[in-house]
């Protein structure tokens, strides 16, 4: 497979990062709707996302260096522009709030310290000082994963292709069994031993075999399918949170349907049902942007519901606000992609930009 027809799958990625991105802006919504709607108490469906972006993040970067010649300078110099100002933008305006007494997002100013800020600014796992997993930014733990998946990829981005995915995959899979063998101490040590790092390497897999296959005549049938069992494994695992059943770790419960998804949607704009609305697109190359400062949106407008009276403890109040919150968030992050984060990643890239980005 060509490398122009490997990339066709990307239109219906952007979707999918939308629907990560809302999933997580729902779930962290959900919490404050519990009075209103108690059942959701043990319903953590919108975590998914996290996962979903995981998976994405190892077809991404896979299939959009598998034909590329790259330096491991530039490669980590690209996934840094993409992943740093955004995330240190959140951090810095959420330390600027508690510094000056505005206790967002639960903190209150006494929680924060030189260290947190700068541990959280490395993308360096720790603990905060009231006893809490860090980083500072509520969403930041998985952007210490996502830069730990950069460095382990970049590490061997010299090799072939097939070299550099089996390279990379052997070493998330030996770091995968220190974890599981109870050989990790301290917070660091943990953090990239656990089995989340499964899902970096299933989306490796999936986008080494996308670039290298050979389009069909069955994809959509494929894609169809797939995306039934990506459903049913969501509904599956939904139904037994509901149900108080026992819970495996997530990369069964939400990794495993996320992956079928990610699976699905390729298959199917390769047979030809892609998502072609420009808006959706859009808000797909928002969805970083999204991701990060939705908590902003979501505790600002709980305040403002509040001075309007408007009660989270009832069902109506409670609509309202996730419908807000939804619209919003989404509205706001369209704004700084395009006046904040598209004019930066110019700058930083030295003029250059791409129509997506990986």
């Amino acid at each position: 497979m060509n490398a122009g027809l490997a990339m066709t799958v990307l239109a219906n990625l952007q979707f999918l990062r939308v629907v990560a991105a809302l999933l997580v802006v729902a779930h962290h919504a959900s919490r404050s709707m519990l009075e209103a709607f108690p059942a959701l108490e043990p319903i953590t469906l919108g975590v998914a996302g996290v996962d979903i972006f995981f998976i994405l993040s190892g077809v991404v970067i896979t299939l959009s260096h598998e034909h590329k010649s790259e330096s491991r300078g530039a490669f980590l110099r690209a996934r840094i522009i993409r992943i740093v100002p955004m995330y240190w933008l959140a951090t810095l305006m959420l330390s600027l709030m508690l510094l000056v007494g505005l206790e967002p997002l639960g903190r209150a100013q006494a929680d924060l310290t030189l260290g947190e800020i700068a541990t959280s600014l490395l993308f360096i796992p720790h603990n905060t000082a009231s006893g809490a997993s860090g980083p500072l930014l509520l969403v930041g733990w998985t952007l210490n994963y996502e830069m730990f998946f950069y460095l382990l990829f970049g590490l061997f981005i010299a090799l072939p292709p097939r070299g550099r995915v089996s390279a990379a995959l052997c070493a998330i899979l030996l770091l995968v069994l220190v974890g599981v063998l109870g050989l990790a101490g301290g917070k660091i040590a943990t953090t990239y031993t656990d089995l989340i790092l499964l899902e970096f390497a299933a989306g490796m897999l999936l986008g080494h075999y996308w670039a290298n296959r050979r389009a069909g005549d069955r994809d959509r049938l494929i894609g169809s399918i797939f995306l039934a069992l990506s459903l049913a494994g969501f509904a599956l695992s939904t139904t037994s949170q509901a149900m108080g059943l026992p819970e495996p770790h997530r990369v069964v419960i939400w990794g495993i349907p996320g992956l079928f998804a990610v699976i699905g949607a390729m298959f199917l704009e390769a047979g030809g049902v892609a998502v072609r609305n420009r808006n959706l697109l859009l808000l797909g190359a928002a969805s970083y942007v999204l991701y990060l400062f939705h908590q902003f949106v979501l505790q600002t407008l709980q305040k403002g519901l509040a001075a309007a009276s408007v009660s989270l403890a009832t069902p109506a109040g409670a609509l309202l606000y996730l419908g807000l919150a939804v619209a919003i968030s989404c509205l706001i992050a369209v704004g700084i992609h395009r006046k904040i984060e598209q004019p930066v990643t110019r700058f930083l890239k030295g003029g250059r930009t791409k129509a997506v980005s990986a």
